[in-house]
């Protein structure tokens, strides 16, 4: 019971950590920076031990779930979540015109590998909420600076070009298996039945048992067993679900409070910290939803936005 409480609870409490430390904490750019740059170190020596642990690609049969043999052995869903933010903050810097390893090219290159690296995970969770965070921080950027139409024009194409190389050639890698997998299909090419993985019928369960119990909810790490019609126990997917169905009403509130904590200072910015900041917002709600929190990385970035 103690390990079960212990696994729920410590990626909300690490956001409760994370969300006091920041609370109103004035920042500078060159902080933010400094500490992204710091953050992406770990990712590198990640990168590398993924890279020297990874078989030949012939020796892997690539098909349409996610592989812990391009990932070091770890999971999927976590490994792919902290390189989308990689490729987030390697863009952005690019896009603000800040140097990472201080040399354009290599930050292409580092940028290229590492969305590269992304796909091979055959996770979809990390790249999507990365694609959905760079799509919103450029919108910001482009609709809050000058020659609104021309910089729209101009790094869609450029972002284009790369993202659709980098598409082509983990296709020829994998083949063709990486379009199975973003469109839903199994190794032979057949729609799947459920495209979400199971998170609907998990979701479903979890409103199940929050109408057993409104108003405090089944319990932490109850979710897991709860029953349903003899349905199978699985770890929640979504932490929004787990959430109403663990702790109720009181549940609810709580994603009340930590929706709308960020909002009045994210909208009360210039263009430029408002574009880094709902980014980071982003991040943390389509994480929560795709991969819960059993990683530091949501709660971490909470407090950050």
């Amino acid at each position: 019971l103690r390990r079960v409480i212990a696994f729920n609870l410590s990626g909300p409490f690490l956001l409760g950590m994370a969300a006091i430390y920041f609370y109103k904490r004035i920042i500078t750019k060159e902080q933010l920076f400094r500490a992204l740059f710091y953050l992406m170190l770990p990712i590198f020596s990640m990168i590398t031990f993924m890279y020297l642990r990874t078989p030949d690609f012939a020796e892997i049969r690539f098909g349409g779930v996610a592989l812990s043999e391009t990932t070091g052995g770890f999971g999927p869903n976590q490994v792919a979540t902290i390189i989308g933010f990689a490729v987030f903050v390697v863009a952005s810097f690019l896009y603000v015109k800040e140097r990472l390893t201080g040399f354009l090219f290599a930050d292409v290159l580092v940028l290229i590998y590492f969305a590269y690296r992304g796909l091979l995970t055959f996770s979809r969770g990390g790249m999507m909420a990365a694609g959905a965070a760079l799509i919103i921080f450029a919108l910001i950027m482009i609709l809050g600076g000058t020659n609104k139409l021309q910089n729209l024009f101009k790094y869609t194409i450029i972002m284009s070009l790369i993202m659709v190389g980098i598409w082509l050639y983990t296709s020829n890698v994998t083949g063709g298996m990486i379009e199975n997998r973003y469109t839903g299909k199994n190794a032979s090419g057949v729609k799947k039945e459920d495209v979400t993985a199971g998170r609907v019928d998990i979701l479903q369960a979890q409103l199940a048992a929050f109408y057993s119990s409104p108003l405090v909810g089944v319990g932490v790490g109850g979710g897991k067993y709860f029953k349903q019609s003899g349905a199978e126990s699985i770890a929640s997917h979504d932490e929004i679900g787990r959430l109403i169905a663990e702790h109720g009403l009181i549940g609810i509130f709580m994603l009340i409070l930590l929706f709308i904590t960020p909002l009045p200072n994210i909208l009360g910015q210039n263009y430029y910290v408002r574009a880094f900041l709902f980014s980071f917002y982003l991040f943390w709600f389509l994480t929560i939803n795709l991969s819960v929190m059993r990683v530091a990385f949501p709660g971490w970035i909470y407090g950050l936005s």
